[in-house]
């Protein structure tokens, strides 16, 4: 009787937790991607304040955020990809990505989804692009 109520448990707990990670899931391939219904690149301009470091080293560059947006919109969580220019950047555009306002969410058989989105940063000291 106690290693059937053992075997219960077990497979309640295996079965919750398998629901959890299929509603964590984070797409990448989806019906519509999330969009901004404001000017993204407007946002981080207004908001982006250029690291120190960055500015006396002369550093410029262009990051790459992966943002993870919820299906309510909101921005779960941001990573810098790829190619990194360091002197601060990477945590100045992390701390962008947090401010952003919600975004409309990813669509996947009719219904918001968790889904991956990726900002482009740039840090540019001079007006020579």
């Amino acid at each position: 009787m106690e290693q059937s109520r053992i075997k219960i448990v077990s497979i309640l707990f295996l079965f919750m937790q398998m629901s959890n990670a299929s509603a964590q899931q984070v797409y990448t391939y989806v019906e519509r991607m999330p969009y901004a219904t404001y000017n993204v690149d407007s946002f981080i301009a207004k908001n982006l304040q250029y690291p120190e470091t960055a500015k006396k080293n002369d550093i410029e560059g262009r990051l790459s955020v992966r943002l993870t947006i919820t299906e309510t919109g909101s921005i779960d969580s941001a990573v810098v990809v790829g190619k990194r220019i360091g002197a601060g950047t990477e945590e100045e555009a992390i701390r962008i990505a947090k401010l952003m306002p919600p975004w409309q969410p990813a669509i996947v058989k009719g219904k918001p989804v968790r889904s991956y989105y990726v900002v482009p940063v740039i840090f540019r000291l001079h007006n020579s692009y």
